[in-house]
């Protein structure tokens, strides 16, 4: 085979830089361009500007938000997808000479890339550091016949429209090593080239490797440049570990973390703030616009609090912006993942080219392009399922477009207008529109894999009946049988055809079928987010009934996969729960009187310090009177009531005077509560610096957020809001506010008997109950291991699944035998206690809580993110200070 490549500078020649000082380089002209350009081309969001929203609500062309006004930092995780995240600055103040960022589609890597151009060439022409930025997008590279540095140098310039500009090309290629090179879309480069004819198509991974292993191991500038230049890499997570063949050494790897809840909401109040200073600028006063914007950025907030499904899609940039992009008011804002993916699919495809060049092609081919892009989606997943690649290539397009024609006659012309009709709709898809992407020289995908599953759905519609039971029995068809029903029911007789397909799983329902009655579950959770109540059928709402208890019997199997059960909870978080429709107090346990044994002979092991803080041993015994404890862990449904009534702004239930002043937000009370948190964080978050989940530069972020807040700290984020979910987020003092809410409400309503009490358990309360439940095992059920038995980290070992970093839906595990039906004792999330964090002696039975004074109070029972081993057994201890909040830390209540 010919040598492809024989001009190209080999791997291990050296890099001649300028000979000036990095701290005293000057802007040659080129150079000057360069900047000029790169500003002017990146510095927006390359997909869902504000200026496309304005667009479509106003017919108004205005100009793209400056990045900088709509961009929220990303956060990342290092050298591992686990643990916790660490802030964009970590990044930036790295002082390795390249890093490199995985992402998974729609986290923004792209945009990372663009802004970081931008950040670092105006921080380098204010002289605030000694490097600017190139922007080099390594599907445009071209490699043969150029040396690495003029193959940079081209790439550059060629992106942002001066490939024919040799002044900016040299002083590029000269000023190199004055430069933080930004290598984006790794994962965009074929692995292979297929035949020896495709020299100049695009280089391959393997060689951009070499070059980026050159310029980080070989090349080197010149002494007089102080530091070597940067890189920065991105690609694709899943395409970096693919390829071992294009590793690139030894780089830190960082991962980037889809949005959290905080930073949704902030992209969300930027992006609106952006438009309406674009508003404000074209439309002058325009008041009525600005109050439209106002309402609608509070109506998306609001629906992404209340549709989890779609806030957990809506935690990636791409999608966020979608929705910000398509709807116009907050009276069309989707409730649904699949309402919002085919509104993104019609906008970008075809709404944003009306009253543009492409107006009258989009018109005349608008149904070709839907059933087209319909029908790259079907392919592409029965692909998936049948375990082959998903992308497809130019050929593949050319015949899915032809297969999908929906022009009139189109069979009657001849050859060459048939050929011209089907190259002018392939290209106008080819180009991606925010929703395609481009992962080789011929190869594409959907930018997010949610997109696939929602056209897949659509494609279901023209199978009968009894074809789509048979994908609906197939687990990886389960999204897309969801999304065929989300796009249904706002059809004209959409919920009669879902109601009739209920009808039509509901034999294999009754025959206990796992993947029946989840494909049923699903379809009638897009139902219920979609439809308001007063419009759900007679019949839909009685198989709403039925589903729901079917689905709690699924919960009874005991075979049932960790990842079954999660899913479950999940549906019946929006279906409704049967389990805890009951009143609280029928759901409560009564443990009679008697004599008990809490600890154990040796304090348990572990590596923790703060748990060697807090022994276990040695037992002790003491008398419990009767007292209730409740079988579930407070829900979010349940607390969501205690804020509604306004709780947080009632006094009597606040427990002492610093509790008081902290609901109230007294700011000197918050400043004390952040420095005493910040004083003893190390020992509190010693496990996650241990792990390196957590660096200590973070701690002082950490501590604030804790302490300064309204509502439970995770009350807003989509992975822990779902109604059947334990509340977490929230300090010792809420929950004593929320159990003393709770006994006054049912008091009043005479259902509690006024001489009983409402509060949170005691250490030995909590442990008795436990023991009891086990028959006095180690763990609060009869036989089997945590893994099997609870929500623990160590469950996840065992099925092929990623690990879950939240909560589920309490007593999900109600087949695991028990003396008695009190659950997630041990798993899900850790729970408060009422006891004070002492050494056991008489006063551990001591059944009344002492409120007063800032002293670490107990919590029991591990948690989904516990990585102790023996943290699952029931004698376990932990404890906090009564005002630290954290995501797996909730409560239950006792009655005595």
């Amino acid at each position: 085979m010919p040598d492809l490549d024989e001009h190209r500078t080999p791997e291990q020649e050296v890099i001649k830089a300028s000979s000036n000082s990095r701290k005293k380089k000057s802007v040659s002209t080129g150079l000057a361009k360069y900047f000029q350009a790169a500003l002017e081309h990146l510095n927006y969001l390359e997909y869902g500007d504000p200026s496309e929203y304005i667009l479509r609500k106003h017919k108004m062309e205005v100009f793209n938000s400056p990045l900088e006004s709509i961009w929220v930092p990303p956060r990342f995780r290092r050298q591992d997808q686990s643990g916790d995240e660490v802030p964009f600055n970590t990044l930036l103040n790295d002082s390795n000479q390249g890093q490199l960022v995985l992402a998974d589609p729609g986290c923004g890597k792209s945009t990372l890339s663009r802004y970081l151009t931008c950040l670092f060439i105006k921080n380098f022409r204010q002289e605030k550091q000694n490097y600017f930025g190139i922007l080099v997008p390594l599907s445009l590279i071209q490699l043969s016949g150029k040396t690495y540095q003029e193959a940079v140098a081209h790439c550059a310039a060629k992106y942002v429209g001066l490939e024919k500009d040799n002044e900016v090309i040299d002083e590029l290629k000269k000023n190199i090593s004055y430069a933080c090179i930004i290598f984006d879309g790794f994962d965009e480069l074929p692995i292979s080239r297929k035949t020896i004819a495709d020299k100049d198509s695009a280089s391959l991974r393997q060689e951009a490797a070499a070059l980026i292993r050159s310029l980080l191991y070989v090349q080197i500038p010149q002494a007089e440049s102080d530091t070597p230049y940067k890189l920065i890499i991105t690609c694709r997570t899943k395409d970096y570990f693919e390829d071992r063949t294009s590793n690139l050494g030894t780089l830190p790897h960082y991962y980037m973390s889809k949005f959290s809840p905080n930073q949704m909401n902030l992209a969300i109040l930027r992006w609106h703030e952006a438009a309406r200073i674009q508003v404000i600028d074209h439309f002058k006063s325009n008041n009525e616009a600005i109050k439209s914007l106002a309402e609608r950025c509070v109506g998306i907030q609001s629906t992404l609090r209340e549709h989890s499904d779609l806030a957990t899609v809506c935690l990636t940039p791409l999608m966020l912006n979608a929705l910000q992009t398509v709807f116009s008011d907050v009276k069309d804002i989707p409730s649904s993942v699949s309402q919002l993916c085919w509104q993104a699919i019609n906008w970008f495809f075809i709404d944003k080219y009306r009253d543009t060049n492409q107006d009258l092609f989009v018109k005349q081919n608008g149904a070709w392009l839907m059933e087209t892009i319909t029908e790259i989606g079907w392919s592409m997943h029965v692909r998936v399922v049948g375990g082959q690649l998903k992308a497809f290539n130019n050929i593949e397009l050319r015949e899915l477009t032809k297969s999908a024609c929906t022009l009139k006659d189109f069979t009657k012309l001849d050859y060459d207008s048939q050929e011209d009709a089907i190259t002018r709709v392939a290209s106008f898809l080819r180009r991606g529109h925010g929703i395609l992407v481009k992962v080789s020289d011929d190869g594409f995908d959907f930018v997010h894999n949610v997109f696939r599953e929602v056209l897949a759905g659509r494609a279901l519609a023209r199978l009968s009946m009894s074809e789509r039971r048979l994908y609906a029995l197939n687990e990886q068809w389960q999204n897309p049988i969801r999304y065929w029903a989300g796009l249904k029911a706002s059809e004209n007789d959409g919920l009669y055809e879902i109601s009739s397909f209920v009808a039509e799983l509901s034999q294999d329902v009754q025959s206990e079928s796992l993947q029946a009655t989840l494909a049923c579950g699903g379809m009638l959770v897009e139902v219920i987010a979609i439809v308001p109540s007063q419009l759900i059928t007679r019949m839909l709402k009685t198989q709403i009934d039925e589903i729901r208890e079917k689905l709690c019997c699924l919960l009874q199997k005991e075979n049932l996969r960790l990842v079954d059960r999660i899913k479950i909870g999940d549906m019946l978080g929006t279906l409704g729960d049967p389990r805890l429709e009951k009143g609280v107090l029928d759901r409560i346990i009564w443990i009679a009187a008697g004599n008990c044994q809490i600890g154990r002979i040796e304090n348990h092991r572990t590596r923790i310090l703060k748990y060697q803080k807090c022994p276990a041993a040695p037992p002790l015994s003491g008398q419990l009177e009767k007292f209730g404890i409740s079988s579930y862990l407070v829900t979010n449904a349940e607390f969501q009531r205690f804020i509604e009534a306004g709780g947080y702004d009632i006094d009597k239930y606040w427990c002492n005077e610093t509790a008081l002043k902290w609901a109230r937000g007294n700011e000197e009370t918050i400043q004390i509560l952040i420095k005493k948190s910040s004083d003893v964080a190390q020992i509190h978050y010693s496990s996650e610096l241990a792990a390196q989940r957590l660096v200590p530069d973070e701690i002082p972020e950490r501590c604030i957020q804790m302490i300064k807040r309204k509502f439970p700290l995770y009350w807003e984020d989509p992975a822990n809001n779902r109604p059947n979910q334990p509340v977490v987020g929230l300090n010792w003092w809420e929950a004593i506010a929320y159990c003393r809410w709770l006994e006054e409400t049912l008091k009043n309503k005479g259902l509690l008997d006024p001489q009983k009490t409402i509060r949170l358990p005691i250490e030995a309360e909590w442990e008795i109950a436990a023991r009891l439940c086990g028959d006095n095992s180690i763990y609060p059920w009869i036989d089997g291991e945590p893994s099997d038995c609870a929500l623990v980290r160590v469950a996840f070992t065992k099925e092929d699944i990623a690990p879950l970093f939240r909560s589920c839906g309490v007593g999900l595990f109600r087949s695991v035998k028990t003396k008695f039906p009190i659950y997630d004792l041990v798993g899900n999330v850790w729970e408060w206690s009422g006891s004070k964090a002492n050494p056991y002696d008489k006063n551990s039975f001591i059944q009344t809580l002492d409120t007063i004074g800032l002293e670490d109070r107990i919590s029991r029972g591990s948690s989904w993110l516990s990585s102790e081993e023996e943290s699952t057994q029931i004698t376990f201890r932990s404890f906090d200070p009564p005002y630290n909040a954290y995501e797996d830390l909730g409560f239950r209540i006792v009655i005595k």
